[in-house]
Parts: structure tokens; C-alpha cells; sequence
């Protein structure tokens, strides 16, 4: 397709072993002996189908699960904190309108999502990050000295957050207008 497409997909089966847990005799000691099992695929795409649409895109699924460990630490069986939310997907796509009077003016849209977060998750109980989906657009205008673009972020408001073994609350709905001059 003339370099307009590229793609990347991973698969991965990863067993760490040696993991630091605490050591069940001395609570100011750890031991290396827990282990964690993960796996999962990555999937990235960057297109150019059009002149002047650009498509950029990933999407990854991780499911691990803490397959040894010391059983007053409260996490066999469960997915590692550290593990983050089990999928992500981002996009962004735009369009600049390559020819003509109108050329150099452009749109995109685009956005990430995450799968809920499980960042404190123990047998004796979880805490969980909801999972989100935030959208984001863009207007702006090229010329061969200057771009001026106009972006808003988090279009539908969404309250969300991030974190791992914390919760960060995150930018609401907010606009930002940038302006840059080449010399």
C-alpha cells in the first residue's frame, strides 16, 4: 500500500519467578519466592489510507494472576496490583485537507479507554479504579510558517482516575490553544 499501513502485533507468556514477598516469620524481612504468571497481546496500527487522513490506534488485553506467594499476603489467585487495568484502547484519527483553498485546515478525534483497575487487591478485600472512556477533539490550521490549533479534552466531561496503590483524579473537560511559528 505504498507505506501507508504499518502494523504491530504481540503476543507474550511471561513467568516471573523470584518475586518479593514478605517473609512470613520476620515482618521487616521479604524473600524472594513469590512468582506471577502473565499474558496477553499488544495490537498498534498506523494508517495513511488517504491523502491527508492519518489513523493511529492500539489495543493490549492483560490477564495475569499471582501463582505463588506467601498465603498471609492475601494475593494467590489474584491479579498483581501493579498489573494495571486488564485492557487499553486508544485512536486518533484526523484529517487535513491536503489541496485547494481550504488546504492546510484540520480535524481530528480520538480518545483512550481502560478496563476497570482492581489497584488495592487482596483476599481480604479490593479497591477498584472504574473503568473509563474519554474522547478528545481538534481543530486546526497549517501553513508553511505557522499551526493553530484548537483542542478539547475529555469532551463528555468524565470523571475518571488513574493510580496504582494511590487514585489520581483526573482533568475534567478542558481546551487548550496552541500556536507555534517556524522561523
Amino acid at each position: 500500500m505504498d507505506d501507508r499501513l504499518a502494523a504491530t502485533a504481540s503476543y507474550y507468556d511471561i513467568r516471573v519467578k523470584n518475586r518479593l514477598i514478605n517473609d512470613p516469620d520476620n515482618i521487616n524481612n521479604t524473600l524472594q519466592a513469590g512468582e506471577v504468571e502473565s499474558k496477553g497481546f499488544e495490537f498498534s496500527l498506523i494508517a495513511s489510507p488517504a491523502e491527508g487522513l492519518s489513523v493511529i490506534a492500539g489495543y493490549s488485553n492483560n490477564s495475569a494472576k499471582v501463582t505463588k506467594d506467601n498465603p498471609v499476603n492475601g494475593y494467590l489467585g489474584l491479579r498483581p496490583e501493579e498489573a494495571g487495568p486488564e485492557e487499553l484502547i486508544n485512536f486518533w484519527t484526523s484529517y487535513s485537507i491536503p489541496t485547494g483553498s481550504l488546504k492546510g485546515f484540520g480535524i481530528g478525534f480520538g480518545g483512550n479507554a481502560a478496563s476497570e483497575h482492581l489497584t488495592l487487591n487482596r483476599s481480604n478485600g479490593t479497591f477498584t479504579i472504574p473503568a473509563y472512556q474519554v474522547f478528545n477533539a481538534a481543530i486546526s490550521y497549517t501553513s508553511s510558517q505557522y499551526l493553530l490549533a484548537f483542542k478539547v479534552n475529555n469532551l463528555s466531561n468524565e470523571y475518571y482516575f488513574s493510580g496504582w496503590s494511590t487514585v489520581t483524579s483526573q482533568n475534567l473537560r478542558n481546551v487548550a490553544l496552541s500556536f507555534n511559528y517556524r522561523f
